[in-house]
């Protein structure tokens, strides 16, 4: 089942929803949810170990977690740098023609 855009519903109520997942490239096993949290002015992406998924709900398209709204709003941002700049490219070509 494809659970992007399900969102993310703690005991308090709903606080974002997934738009990605990252997987392990060994097991294919889902190491974390990417969530979006926030609105479109002030929002922050942040990830979510699947050991604090409580169930997820294909019949209300949700994923219930175990964690509080506190939490996931305090969580740190997740960024993820593009492949280029992980490796030292600027993006600056030296050579000259």
């Amino acid at each position: 089942m494809f659970i992007c855009g399900y969102p993310i519903q703690t005991s308090e109520g709903a606080i974002g929803h997934v738009i990605d997942f990252i997987m392990d490239d060994n097991s294919w096993a889902i190491c974390h949810l990417v969530v979006e949290t926030g609105h479109l002015y002030s929002h922050k992406e942040i990830v979510i170990s699947p050991k604090h998924i409580d169930r997820i709900s294909y019949e209300e398209s949700k994923v219930f977690v175990n964690v509080t709204k506190q939490a996931i709003l305090e969580a740190p941002q997740y960024h993820v740098s593009p492949l280029g700049e992980a490796y030292g490219d600027t993006g600056i070509s030296t050579n000259e023609l």
